[in-house]
């Protein structure tokens, strides 16, 4: 009998999005305190769900008999922002196994430099925030690469961190799982916060422009530069056009 997924997509989790939403929508409207109080209230346990996650591919994999793959970390690919982008918006900002809504690793990195504290993202996962690495879209190759998978777009799949984690380098008949491609992707409201991140990047911006109509320094094309996400948009003239 086959699954859809490793792990159902915890409730606890699903809270924790609506969350996140929340504390990213008190950040546009400048009340970071609202925020704070808001992302306190998170509790979903990274460790915890990936341990269940691991105990659920080795229970899968012993009663089929399954060999371990090799290590798909080693001679990875990258794969294109575009692709990622293309990807995600097919599939509805939603893990395409367990439909558990995602964020994409640009809005998050987004959340980070406009409130590190309250959002932080550090080179390991223990100085991660859990709930975005929870929640982290990343792409999955149905047909893993050491099986002769590509990158092409038809063979890619939105997935959550944890299915991601659980899925590993097995093929899905190893871990008994339905293909996710069978299934049409969730469309609801959830957007990957692309919404309220934009009016984050927005009010970011306004905010150097304010800054630098306070404290004007025409003649520094370092200072003038607009800095929005990990882009340096260059100089730029905050004169009012004439």
């Amino acid at each position: 009998m086959t699954t859809t997924c490793i792990l159902p997509a915890p409730v606890a989790l699903l809270g924790d999005a609506v969350l996140v939403r929340a504390a990213c929508e008190a950040l546009a409207l400048g009340d970071p305190a609202a925020a704070g109080l808001l992302v306190a209230r998170l509790i979903a346990n990274f460790r915890e769900l990936s341990t269940q996650g691991y105990a659920e591919v080795l229970r899968r994999t012993a009663a089929a008999s399954a060999p371990r793959p090799s290590d798909p970390i080693k001679g990875r690919r990258s794969i294109s922002d575009r692709l990622v982008r293309a990807m995600v918006e097919r599939d509805g900002h939603h893990c395409r196994y367990c439909e558990l809504p995602v964020v994409t690793a640009a809005n998050r990195r987004v959340l980070h430099e406009v409130a590190p504290g309250l959002f932080p993202w550090g080179a390991r996962d223990a100085e991660r925030h859990p709930t975005l690495l929870l929640l982290w879209a990343t792409p999955d190759h149905v047909v893993p690469r050491s099986s002769g998978g590509s990158d092409d777009l038809d063979n890619l799949v939105t997935a959550c961190f944890i299915c991601q984690f659980s899925k590993f380098n097995f093929s899905l008949s190893a871990l008994q799982l339905d293909d996710p491609r069978d299934r049409n992707p969730v469309q609801d409201h959830w957007d990957g916060l692309d919404a309220v991140v934009a009016r984050l990047k927005e009010r970011d911006r306004m905010r150097v422009a304010d800054e630098s109509f306070e404290n004007p320094t025409w003649g520094d094309p370092v200072k003038n530069t607009v800095r929005v996400g990990k882009e340096d948009h260059g100089p730029v003239s905050l004169r009012p056009d004439p």
